[in-house]
């Protein structure tokens, strides 16, 4: 090779190792996953993570209002996106049922 690595895995000891790449997003934009945040401020040594909503818009230091990074750790179905907590579907048949259902209660 000519001195640049143009693989996308590094050569170690035990063999090729592939790194995942994580999604990293910047102030002033909106996430695309809810998950589990890393935010990395450039002026600090100490990072947080944060629980972010897919559609947010990215915040600035509320501090300095310099930009920050976002690197997505986990990704997380948030509960209103996920099927198994949806309400039930509302068919006729069931507002019937609850209708009735009302009315037999009271």
């Amino acid at each position: 090779m000519n001195g640049s690595v143009s693989n996308s895995h590094t050569e170690y000891e035990s063999g090729p190792y592939q790194f995942p790449a994580l999604p990293v997003y910047r102030s002033g934009e909106v996430a695309q996953e809810t998950g589990v945040f890393t935010v990395v401020h450039p002026r600090e040594t100490k990072s947080l993570e944060v629980i972010i909503l897919r559609g947010t818009t990215l915040p600035y230091c509320p501090d300095c209002n310099h930009a920050l990074a976002f690197c997505l750790e986990r990704a997380a179905a948030y509960i209103h996106e996920d099927a198994d907590f949806a309400p039930p579907k509302r068919t006729r048949k069931n507002r019937k049922k609850q209708k009735g259902f009302l009315r037999d209660a009271a």
